[in-house]
């Protein structure tokens, strides 16, 4: 748990003491959208990757991509 991390309604880190109990919660629920996620990912059909491009490049390409 050392890497969650909180923040307020601005977006602002917040420094937060977490009990055992709230440790527990918070992989459990961590451990579900894992999960889920991960269902949801292996399902996909297209990966693509946008590192270095543009905007209008990665739309062109992605319109391309699911429109041929």
């Amino acid at each position: 748990m050392q890497r969650i991390r909180f923040y307020d309604d601005n977006s602002n880190p917040i420094e937060v003491e977490l009990s055992e109990e709230s440790e527990r919660y918070y992989l459990k629920d961590l451990s579900l959208d894992i999960e889920y996620f991960g269902r949801t990912y292996n399902r996909a059909n297209y990966q693509y990757r946008i590192d270095g491009k543009s905007p209008s490049e990665v739309v062109d390409d992605l319109e391309e991509l699911l429109l041929a």
